[in-house]
């Protein structure tokens, strides 16, 4: 392991915030905007980053350019060099598709996240975590139970599937664990967090 040591001013100022315990991450898209509350009940000795500016192309030499709408690094105050990640992505609308680009989005953030905390000298991820936060899900979830029915059955009618659907992607909907880089076989803790519209925004609070 190479210890460069830990240097939070190794990242210019503009491209990250520090917070104590509680942090707004917002999205604003065609189907409108969207704010989550997160708060870390247990931020005791704690240091907690929030990386800004997710939609700039900072790795350029990345295939993805695509990234989550939040990336929070928490470190311990008295050994900065270790961390764990938490990625979020706010959607208003989860279905087939939508699920395939927050996936995409999460690698791109994880991606993100390790490069910037391997910058500013942190170099042991203990955890990785993602969560999505979305105000309706029904079409996923009918097709994931369709599959899950189906994977149940013997012959011709259990191997049918839609076309242009991995069963095995849309299953991961319904889990509380996803596998973000199917290179590697290691599967990741996932959350939901479910909005609710309040006047033009939809809203939603989850705790870490």
């Amino acid at each position: 392991m190479i210890d460069i040591g830990f240097n939070i001013n190794r990242a210019k100022a503009q491209f990250y915030e520090i917070f104590e315990s509680e942090v707004v991450i917002s999205e604003n898209s065609d189907e409108g905007r969207a704010e989550l509350t997160v708060i870390f009940q247990d931020h005791r000795g704690k240091k907690f980053i929030r990386l800004l500016r997710e939609h700039d192309p900072i790795l350029q030499y990345a295939d993805n350019q695509k990234c989550a709408d939040g990336i929070i690094i928490e470190c311990t105050a008295s050994d900065c060099q270790r961390a764990k990640i938490y990625i979020i992505e706010l959607k208003t609308t989860i279905g087939v598709m939508t699920w395939n680009d927050v996936k995409a989005q999460f690698r791109g953030a994880t991606l993100r996240a390790l490069a910037f905390a391997t910058s500013i000298g942190i170099n042991h991820i203990e955890a990785i975590s993602y969560c999505t936060a979305y105000l309706e899900d029904s079409e996923i979830k009918k097709i994931a139970e369709a599959i899950e029915r189906q994977s149940n059955l013997t012959g011709t009618v259990a191997k049918k599937r839609p076309i242009g659907i991995n069963p095995s992607e849309i299953k991961e909907w319904n889990d509380t664990k996803i596998t973000p880089f199917r290179e590697q076989k290691n599967s990741f803790p996932h959350s939901y967090c479910i909005l609710s519209r309040e006047a033009d925004i939809n809203k939603g609070l989850i705790s870490m």
